[in-house]
């Protein structure tokens, strides 16, 4: 039984380190996180209070004036038009831009990562094609995840909403939450495994979304093992990058810190100001370099993974463990 996560993360780092260009695809994927499947497990306050959400939405919408909000629009675009009209259709594009710069990027990391891992020639704007052309595709399966998901919750929140209403006290409370927790973790977990395979399938096999999703979910429920494990290493090493930069930021705050405190003591506004904003920049762009480098070597660890389970029968490392490989 060869190495399989070994090679996998080797090819995936030579990757990110050898063509920087993927980075940028990156930095707009990254949006979308970098957490992984396991970052799931502590997002706690949107999959397991379901019954405390659907409990305030109904209060939300029971304290919404609908009049108040009509009287609102109107006398926005009464005073000031052509101020309001662009400044909803500003939005409007900003939004729309992004979403196709993250669904592009995410269609060209895919086509990098499998192009390179065949030891095929792939450039910049090869790969932006290739995001470009699968966009629609790729799209559609975002959107009918997230759907399907965010469905699941509705349903399963309603017998705990109204067991919440029923009996709102902390043990209630306790048992509701971590019912919901064991019933919509997996399901998002699970969903989530579908959704890179089903990018892979798109963008590598040319298959529609549709038939993308079905041959997803026939590869994850084969390799259910391997996938998880997968996404623990991933996540582990997330944490290590994590920690590392964490300390990074610390080390590089002192300077900044000295030169603040220095400010201060000297009643030096402007300087401050300077010093608060230099601080500032530096982190940010160190947050968008990290998050930009995970998230190329994220999806090409996928892709790469996705490749060598359809080449033939992988094996699990627990597996491999007890036969002593």
């Amino acid at each position: 039984m060869e190495p399989l996560y070994r090679t996998i993360i080797k090819k995936a780092w030579g990757q990110v380190k050898t063509h920087k260009w993927l980075w940028l695809f990156g930095l707009f994927a990254a949006l979308l996180g970098n957490g992984g499947e396991v970052d799931i497990l502590f997002q706690n306050n949107k999959l397991t209070e379901a019954p405390i959400f659907l409990n305030k939405l109904k209060d939300n919408f029971a304290a919404l004036d609908l009049n108040a909000l009509k009287d609102g629009i109107y006398t926005a675009l009464s005073t000031a038009p052509l101020i309001s009209i662009l400044s909803v259709a500003i939005t409007l594009i900003f939004i729309l831009l992004l979403v196709w710069l993250v669904t592009v990027s995410q269609g060209a990391l895919i086509e990098s990562a499998s192009k390179l891992d065949e030891n095929k020639k792939i450039n910049f704007k090869d790969a932006l094609n290739k995001g470009v052309e699968k966009f629609w595709s790729i799209l559609v399966l975002n959107i009918a995840t997230r759907f399907i998901l965010y469905f699941t919750l509705i349903i399963l929140s309603i017998p705990f909403a109204m067991l919440y209403m029923f009996n709102s006290s902390a043990s209630a409370i306790t048992f509701i939450t971590i019912l919901a927790f064991i019933l919509l973790v997996p399901i998002a977990i699970i969903l989530s495994f579908i959704l890179k395979y089903a990018f892979a399938y798109v963008v590598i096999k040319n298959q529609p979304a549709v038939s993308a999703f079905i041959l997803s979910w026939r590869l994850f429920a084969t390799n259910w093992l391997i996938s998880i494990e997968m996404a623990v290493l991933l996540f582990l090493i997330n944490f290590v990058v994590g920690l590392l930069l964490v300390i990074s930021i610390v080390v590089l705050a002192l300077p900044f810190l000295g030169l603040i405190i220095l400010m201060i003591l000297i009643q030096n506004e402007s300087g401050l100001n300077i010093a608060l904003g230099l601080g500032l920049l530096v982190t940010l762009v160190l947050l968008l370099f990290t998050g930009a480098g995970l998230a190329a070597f994220q999806y090409s660890a996928w892709t790469i993974l996705f490749q060598k389970l359809l080449t033939g029968k992988k094996y699990p490392k627990l597996i491999r463990l007890a036969a002593g490989k």
